[in-house]
């Protein structure tokens, strides 16, 4: 057979369109998916498929991640494509799916955020050893922080996050590295009896205490939560 029929999104509407494998089709300007006349030469910023088994495969994998509303699509034959549109819909479930991945990332990104699921702003630093998240740290070390062993210490950089919504200076490599929270609020490794909206300093040993008069320099945060008995772990606002 020639023809091929298949469901597609075009004009905004999923569709059923007839494609014949010897013929070529591009979405126009407008979103609309339409035949190419014969000896036609596409738009630079125009995707074009054929009919053919592998276009058609492709064309199912953009559909099934991307809605296209008005778009202008390039693409080439290894797979790269650049979108121009003023609406992306995403398909599929709640919370599922990246834009780029870890190991290949997409340069500046030009937008508003409105919105960020984890709640601290964080800087990646060197550390002399891995540490959990919620331990207090401070300058000093062989590296540029290390666990704070002091009591009511002026040196303290912060407290280790547990999930940061933005990662500064993340392309730090080392041995160990320390993402370290530095507004916002995080876990925190705490000591004896604190109260909500206590100010915290350090303890010793990788933790927090409440202390009612800090040296300059010394605080850590204010307890969002208050504690009972010697040690555990309560959420904090850092303000650097």
């Amino acid at each position: 057979m020639s023809h091929t029929s298949r469901y597609v999104r075009s004009g905004g509407l999923t569709q059923v369109f007839s494609f014949n494998r010897t013929k070529k089709y591009k979405y126009n300007s407008v979103g609309n998916l339409v035949e190419l006349a014969a000896n036609a030469e596409p738009a630079a910023d125009e995707l074009v498929v054929t009919g053919s088994k592998a276009d058609l495969r492709r064309l199912d994998n953009l559909e099934r991640n991307v809605t296209i509303v008005g778009a202008k699509t390039t693409t080439s034959d290894g797979g790269n494509a650049s979108i121009t549109t003023t609406t992306i819909t995403k398909a599929g479930t709640d919370g599922v799916g990246n834009i780029g991945a870890s190991d290949n990332k997409f340069g500046t990104i030009f937008g508003t955020a409105s919105s960020a699921e984890y709640a601290d702003l964080a800087e990646k630093y060197e550390a002399d050893a891995d540490y959990e998240p919620g331990t207090v740290l401070h300058f000093g070390g062989d590296k540029e922080v290390t666990m704070c062993d002091q009591e009511h210490c002026t040196k303290v950089a912060g407290v280790v996050s547990t999930a940061p919504a933005y990662r500064m200076n993340d392309g730090l490599e080392a041995e160990h590295t320390a993402m370290v929270a530095l507004q916002g609020r995080v876990p925190c490794k705490v000591k004896g009896p604190v109260a909500k909206g206590d100010m915290l300093v350090s303890a010793g040993n990788g933790m927090a205490k409440a202390e009612a008069n800090p040296k300059v320099g010394a605080v850590i945060g204010k307890a969002l939560q208050a504690h009972e008995g010697d040690e555990g772990v309560i959420e904090v606002v850092v303000k650097h």
